[in-house]
């Protein structure tokens, strides 16, 4: 059986608490990150916590200080060329969607305008027709 939950960030910090590292380096209190992103004082307190304890540091003065290593991309390093990898690919696919939809429409088209009344699948309608 495998894991549960949501599976681990790739980077350092999840993407909220990004957030709440900029609001703590801007000064904010629990209470003020918490109005700020519309959270409990409970959850602001556990993303400043979970905030310290990733980052090594005691304090949030030293979190807010913290720079992420040298040579080890930030949150937009990875994240942005997932996003970008994730988008081209979506738009391949929409792509080879739309053209296959039209391949389709056009020999459809082709087959019905090509067809004379005596050699279309439906020539009974063809027949109604002409009468």
């Amino acid at each position: 059986m495998g894991r549960r939950g949501r599976p681990p960030y790739p980077d350092i910090l999840t993407p909220r608490q990004w957030e709440v590292l900029d609001l703590v380096r801007r000064g904010l209190s629990d209470q003020e990150i918490a109005d700020a992103l519309d959270l409990t004082l409970g959850g602001a307190k556990y993303h400043v916590s979970e905030i310290l304890t990733k980052l090594g540091v005691a304090s949030r003065e030293e979190a807010a200080a913290w720079q992420p290593p040298e040579g080890r991309p930030t949150r937009w390093g990875r994240a942005l060329a997932l996003s970008l990898a994730v988008k081209i690919a979506g738009a391949a696919v929409v792509i080879a969607a739309a053209a296959g939809v039209a391949c389709s429409r056009g020999a459809r088209f082709a087959q019905t305008t090509a067809a004379t009344p005596g050699s279309h699948p439906s020539s009974r309608t063809w027949r109604s027709l002409r009468r």
